[in-house]
């Protein structure tokens, strides 16, 4: 932050800056890493594009919705999400306790193929705890509800073909009950504190929504993160799910409509021409998985075990 304001805000809370480094895995907003005299802080700066795809505008004061969440779920879930540290809204800027210190992303770890069923069961776990804690709050985050922003974000990741099945996808998904969600889980923004427990630090999209779309986008990532190994990926999307039900076993995770969003997502990350997703696949590798996907949509009887087996084949 170059402004005088902003640049008090940081140092008020991490002492006298002694060096600053660009956060990596930033798409939308930019990100440093603020080493001060007493402390370690997070800053996101919202201009008014993608800070990775300018070509994508965006409003910069949106920030402040980001700032409701971190505030609201650091009270929930202390040792989970960043704590808040100061707001400038005029430079559209967050400051924010790190929570990754010096550890791999989820990212990182899946690339690495050192993910393991346990760190998959707690993941689960982890989100469906907070998704229970917030299922009593009648709130939204966005000022005139969170509707707009949900029917948005389903459109991005499973509209974009215009296929039929995933239209009625999202209109199943609308119509289900909401309540505030952890949405848009993507591996890049989790990680692991210092104590093992499951950290996670990018709520630009949290509002109100249903679970299934939040638990299939994350499940999604595990699956494509691992299509060249059916046990891998077998192992990590059951640890996933059975950590999730533990905590909230109402979640049907078997049914149809969850498969067919978590195939969305896929397809999403596989083919996005628009927002692009890193994986350790060619770009025909990644058209020929996403078009596996889309002949997958339509059978309403797949198990897990079929789905991931003809993703892999």
């Amino acid at each position: 932050p170059s402004q005088q304001g902003a640049l008090q805000i940081v140092e008020s809370n991490l002492g006298r800056i002694v060096k600053v480094e660009i956060a990596s895995g930033g798409l939308v907003h930019y990100v440093y890493r603020v080493f001060g005299e007493q402390q370690t802080g997070i800053v996101k700066i919202r201009g008014h594009n993608f800070s990775a795809l300018p070509n994508i505008t965006i409003n910069p004061k949106d920030v402040v919705y980001e700032w409701r969440a971190i505030q609201l779920l650091s009270q929930f879930e202390p040792s989970t999400f960043p704590q808040p540290l100061g707001f400038d809204e005029e430079e559209s800027m967050i400051l924010m306790t790190d929570v990754m210190p010096g550890r791999k992303t989820l990212e990182e770890q899946l690339n690495d193929k050192t993910t393991t069923f346990q760190d998959m069961l707690l993941l689960g776990e982890t989100v469906a705890r907070v998704h229970k804690k917030l299922q009593p709050l009648q709130i939204s985050m966005r000022d005139g509800g969170d509707d707009n922003v949900y029917g948005m974000n389903l459109f991005y990741v499973l509209g974009c073909l215009d296929n039929p099945a995933l239209n009625n996808t999202i209109a199943q998904l609308q119509q289900l009950p909401k309540q505030l969600i952890l949405a848009e889980l993507s591996p890049k923004n989790i990680s692991g504190g210092e104590n093992g427990q499951v950290t996670i630090y990018d709520l630009d999209s949290f509002y109100r929504g249903h679970t299934t779309f939040a638990l299939a986008y994350l499940a999604a990532h595990i699956l494509i993160h691992n299509l060249d190994s059916f046990e891998e990926a077998s192992t990590l999307i059951g640890g996933l799910l059975k950590g999730y039900q533990l905590e909230l076993p109402d979640l049907k995770v078997d049914d149809s409509l969850f498969k067919r969003t978590t195939l969305g997502s896929a397809i999403y990350r596989l083919s996005n021409p628009v927002i692009p997703y890193k994986l350790s696949l060619s770009e025909e590798e990644r058209l020929e998985k996403a078009n596996i996907a889309l002949e997958l949509l339509n059978n309403e009887n797949l198990g897990w075990s079929d789905l991931i087996q003809n993703m892999i084949c």
